[in-house]
């Protein structure tokens, strides 16, 4: 789980190119709070969005295009959990180039 953890990936792009990236997210079954939780993705160290994972598994879909002939996404834990909370589950991360 993603409590206060970060996850880092890297890839190779084409500069110019659309890429897609899709990953599950849900708040970890065992967390006894009633709120959503959250965590944010940033690209190449830039906040792009804030993720919200409730108590079902939900799809989420960002397209980037890359400015560099490689990026690193990074999904980073947040503070809204309480200390017993294992924070946010992450499941099917891919990417895929989609286009122009």
């Amino acid at each position: 789980a993603l409590s206060n953890a970060v996850i880092s990936r890297s890839f190779n792009t084409v500069i110019g190119q659309q890429y897609r990236l899709t990953f599950m997210t849900r708040k970890h079954p065992g967390d006894a709070t009633t709120n959503s939780l959250t965590a944010t993705l940033l690209v190449d160290g830039v906040t792009n969005r804030i993720i919200t994972a409730g108590d079902l598994w939900a799809t989420n879909e960002v397209l980037i295009r890359p400015v560099r002939a490689s990026v690193t996404l990074q999904l980073v834990g947040n503070t809204n959990r309480t200390p017993d909370s294992p924070g946010v589950l992450l499941d099917t991360v891919r990417q895929e180039q989609v286009g122009g």
